[in-house]
């Protein structure tokens, strides 16, 4: 695929942070978070990892257009959102989200403030899609 760009860095709300990654033995469990990796046994050490934001790859990349976000973080949902303001702004793109629970009265909170409606959930009880109002004519 030609339109792929990999950039070795965590999306966050802050760039040039240092994280520390869990990882986890189970395939798409590792997180910021420790919390979210609920099972002791599972814990495969850790990684550190510098941050972006949604915003500054947008800038870095001079993208002019952006029709959908997926975002699956692992409990740090509410954190890459406040870095994509911008994004938002300019590109009124569609979002489509994992949101663990503990996230999730702020995140339909951010977009309600950023006039999204909501779907959801969809086939995975997590997984939720955020539409600008005035896209709404898609559903």
């Amino acid at each position: 695929m030609k339109n792929i760009i990999t950039i070795h860095r965590a999306v966050f709300d802050k760039s040039n942070v240092t994280l520390k990654l869990h990882l986890s033995t189970i395939s798409g469990r590792s997180s910021v978070f420790f919390e979210y990796l609920n099972l002791k046994n599972e814990y495969g050490g850790a990684s550190i990892v510098k941050t972006i934001t949604l915003d500054e790859i947008t800038h870095a990349l001079k993208l002019e257009r952006i029709d959908m976000v997926k975002i699956n973080v692992e409990g740090a949902e509410y954190n890459v959102l406040q870095g994509a303001n911008h994004v938002i702004n300019r590109f009124r793109p569609i979002f489509l989200l994992e949101i663990k629970s503990k996230n999730q009265k702020d995140i339909f909170k951010f977009f309600r403030a950023y006039r999204y409606k909501v779907l959801g959930p969809l086939t995975l009880p997590e997984n939720y899609l955020f539409i600008p109002v005035e896209r709404d004519y898609i559903v």
